[in-house]
């Protein structure tokens, strides 16, 4: 009842939900947790329809507990690969889309790998969601257009929705901030959003509620000067 509550209220307000989340650990090498994620995954799948949802997102996990130097192995592509192909399989048979979202602490850790995942499972059912600051690290931040050039242009095609962070550098180590107060530069990504998917949701990330005027304008301000 309580869900049916939940439901009925964002329809009467005429809200639907961009992406439905559902953030498990596709790699884990232990088969009973990783299947759990599989089948937790296929529920949201399920309930979509019902927060007029056409995606269901999640990451790949870890093959670790947290950051591991073994997600950059090719044997934990292959683990979080089999998840997303059954993932996909049940998506595809109620017509929602499969939102997988690269970071460079995962298996899918490069936009490379992304359009790889893409290209080997071959459904209309799976598609990326792209957040460019999940691709920076120190080793490459101070190359951020470079990096955001070669993952919009690879998966161009294949995105299906953007989310908006902001970074960075504390410590030698990559820092999420609040939208407007890092050295994230929107251009490269708000050309893409105004020009090429003009109609693609985009959602801020790690951007609380006093800090939303604020991030707002900054992005507002920047869309209107691309």
């Amino acid at each position: 009842m309580h869900f049916q509550h939940q439901t009925a209220s964002l329809a009467a307000l005429g809200i639907k939900v961009s992406i439905l989340g559902c953030y498990v650990n596709l790699s884990s090498p232990d088969p009973m947790i990783r299947q759990q994620a599989v089948s937790s995954f296929q529920q949201h799948i399920a309930l979509a329809s019902s927060f007029q949802a056409a995606i269901v997102g999640t990451e790949t996990g870890t093959v670790g507990n947290g950051y591991t130097v073994k997600n950059y192995t090719e044997a934990a592509y292959q683990t979080a690969r089999q998840s997303v192909i059954e993932m996909v399989a049940f998506a595809e048979t109620l017509g929602v889309t499969v939102g997988i979202e690269a970071g460079i602490n995962h298996p899918l850790y490069t936009a490379d790998l992304a359009k790889r995942l893409v290209q080997e499972i071959q459904s209309p059912n799976l598609r990326i969601i792209m957040d460019c600051a999940n691709l920076i690290s120190i080793e490459n931040y101070h190359k951020q257009e470079e990096v955001i050039n070669h993952a919009l242009d690879q998966l161009r095609d294949d995105i299906c929705s953007m989310h908006l962070k902001d970074f960075v550098v504390e410590n030698g180590k990559i820092k999420i901030v609040p939208v407007g107060t890092g050295w994230m530069n929107y251009e490269q990504i708000l050309k893409f959003l105004k020009y090429d998917k003009p109609l693609m949701f985009a959602s801020l990330e790690a951007t609380t509620e006093k800090h939303l005027p604020t991030a707002l304008d900054h992005i507002k301000e920047r869309y209107e000067q691309v």
